[in-house]
């Protein structure tokens, strides 16, 4: 796989604060719920404003616009 440099484009981070506590406080069937359920969302949204996942790693989810389709309106798009 060839890399590719990218000089314009916009990274998204998300974290849930406190995750840690409330997994303390709930089941783990309610914790992947919770997780799912936030993350459709997410995708569902990345989807419609073509943007593009990275990764989603427990409570951490990462979006990028303007990869790997160049765009103007990529800090938009996120």
């Amino acid at each position: 796989m060839l890399s590719e440099e990218f000089i314009d484009c916009t990274l998204l981070f998300t974290d849930i604060v406190t995750f840690t506590n409330i997994c303390a406080l709930c089941t783990p069937y309610d914790v992947v719920t919770l997780l799912n359920d936030l993350y459709l969302r997410f995708d569902r949204l990345v989807g419609l404003h073509d943007a593009y996942k990275v990764e989603t790693i427990g409570d951490a989810y990462m979006i990028v616009g303007g990869v790997p389709n160049h765009c103007e309106n990529h800090a938009e798009r996120v």
